[in-house]
């Protein structure tokens, strides 16, 4: 088996990926009230999953990280404060169902396997989306509407921005940059066949030329920075590792200060509407929740990994996952609106919650004993 799950697991987690990724899909094909069924049926039955399986068990509140469970609390509360208490309790309901699909992925699925379960959903929307705007710009030859809003534009032969099945050309840009980082960590690892792996991400950079997308561009060269960076820091000891977070730390918050005095780049609208539905405090604990994970995130990619004993392993490509899907989801949020949306807030519990439950772990399941010429492609 290519990680420790079984093909039940696999399958359901490949599906709420692609079900909770893949955007404007669902409305547009089984409408308003069939993607709510879809939804609250996918619920269910992880929820269903969770008890049979007592995954719930791999869940101690005492090693929960404490920002989350702070913000969880005053997110509740701000219904009795906000200015719209109907739309926030509705909003939290969705954050609810997003944070329990979140928390099976976390809890059923090792590293490798959430790299997986995102390379298989994440290359699969980038293939259908091309093949809509392929579709619809041969054959329908005019925007498809859902709604009464356009869904797709038909413009791929016009120069884009594309769609795709998303039916958002921000969102899918985005899914492009992690893809490309999902399938390059995935190839370094020799978790994928090369071949396949050069193909997917020539669809990732093919989708992003037709997206252009300034937010993805943004998170995809904070990735390749920040891949820099973490290789630098493996090759240094712990002392000057320090100065390296110290260094990324400082350019992150000059570039946020820069980005609020200059107002050169079109900031995200996410942070001051969860200011006024929730409240400063909720806004302070989202950072530190994200400083946390950030600094988490950082030491599982730069120390090598212990065995059973405490000994020491050889650093593996599949530790620098976490670290470059939150830098890019970061990068995203200071001009773009995902940390909040479906993909960034199950991003940010899938990585924020398993490096809090694994921190002290030894002998994680970091690679897989299946030979590289053996291996499946995403």
């Amino acid at each position: 088996m290519r990680y420790p799950t079984d093909a039940a697991n696999r399958w359901l987690s490949v599906f709420t990926v692609f079900c909770l990724f893949s955007g404007g899909f669902w409305p547009a094909l089984l409408g308003r009230w069939g993607a709510l069924v879809l939804l609250a049926a996918l619920t269910a039955g992880v929820a269903v999953v969770m008890t049979r399986r007592r995954l719930w068990a791999r869940l101690p509140l005492r090693r929960f990280p404490r920002t989350l469970l702070l913000l969880a609390l005053v997110l509740v509360l701000s219904i009795s404060w906000s200015p719209w208490p109907g739309s926030t309790a509705l909003s939290l309901l969705l954050l609810a169902v997003l944070t329990l699909l979140g928390l099976y992925l976390t809890t059923a699925l090792s590293w490798p396997g959430i790299l997986t379960a995102l390379g298989i959903a994440l290359t699969r929307i980038l293939a259908l989306s091309l093949i809509l705007e392929f579709v619809a710009a041969v054959f329908v030859r005019q925007p498809i509407f859902t709604y009464g809003a356009v869904w797709n534009e038909a413009a791929l032969f016009r120069g884009g921005p594309i769609q795709g099945i998303v039916g958002d050309a921000g969102v899918l840009a985005f899914l492009a940059v992690l893809t490309a980082i999902v399938v390059g960590v995935q190839l370094a690892q020799g978790l994928t066949r090369t071949r396949p792996a050069v193909a997917w991400l020539i669809v990732a950079a093919l989708v992003l030329a037709l997206t252009r997308s300034l937010p993805a561009l943004i998170a995809l060269a904070a990735a390749a920075l920040l891949a820099g960076a973490l290789l630098l820091g493996r090759r240094l000891g712990t002392g000057r590792r320090l100065w390296v977070l110290a260094g990324i730390a400082a350019l992150t918050l000059a570039v946020v200060i820069t980005l609020m005095a200059t107002r050169s780049m079109p900031l995200s609208s996410l942070w001051p509407a969860l200011a006024t539905e929730s409240g400063p405090v909720a806004v302070v604990l989202l950072v530190l929740f994200l400083v946390g994970t950030g600094y988490r995130t950082w030491w599982l990619a730069v120390d090598p990994p212990l065995d059973r004993t405490g000994a020491r392993l050889p650093l593996v490509a599949t530790t620098l996952a976490p670290a470059l899907l939150l830098g890019a989801l970061v990068a995203e949020s200071a001009v773009g609106d995902q940390l909040l949306g479906p993909i960034g807030w199950v991003l940010l519990i899938v990585v924020g919650v398993k490096t809090k439950l694994e921190l002290t772990d030894v002998d994680l399941p970091l690679t897989t004993p299946v030979a590289r010429e053996h291996a499946v492609a995403p």
